[in-house]
């Protein structure tokens, strides 16, 4: 399973407003600059999260994007959901499609990636993420 480009610069976006700490929307430009996306595909992206109040936006000469809620407030789960659709990392872990269901014996290890992987998507938040990554840079 692999999650696309899509997901993934979302999600970069998304950390990049989450960083944001003025609470003063935020640029296109000024996201798609540090972040090395294109600003068209970046404009899809967040009118994508958007639709999904994940983000607003503030019009007029001082407009731009913000966070829809506090970034403690947004999974992983809800911004992968957005972009990606729901994550299935095979359709024997959710009961779809499987012909072998009861009688395969690595059903049950693909129901346990499963879950595994929804766990971490809908407990991790967009804080999580800031947090882990300014421990790792060696700040608080």
């Amino acid at each position: 399973m692999k999650l696309s480009t899509k997901t993934r610069y979302g999600l970069r976006a998304m950390l990049d407003l989450a960083r944001n700490e003025s609470g003063l929307p935020v640029s296109l430009k000024e996201i798609a600059a540090r972040q090395s996306l294109s600003e068209p595909y970046l404009e899809k992206l967040l009118s994508c999260l958007r639709r999904s109040d994940l983000v607003e936006t503030v019009r007029g000469a001082q407009g731009g994007y913000r966070l829809g809620r506090e970034p403690s407030a947004i999974t992983v789960a809800e911004v992968v959901s957005v972009l990606e659709g729901a994550i299935r990392f095979s359709d024997c872990a959710v009961g779809e499609g499987c012909r072998r269901k009861g009688i395969c014996p690595a059903g049950g290890l693909w129901t346990r990636l499963q879950a595994g992987i929804e766990e971490v998507l809908s407990t991790t938040t967009l804080q999580d993420l800031i947090d882990d990554g300014t421990r790792s840079e060696g700040g608080v």
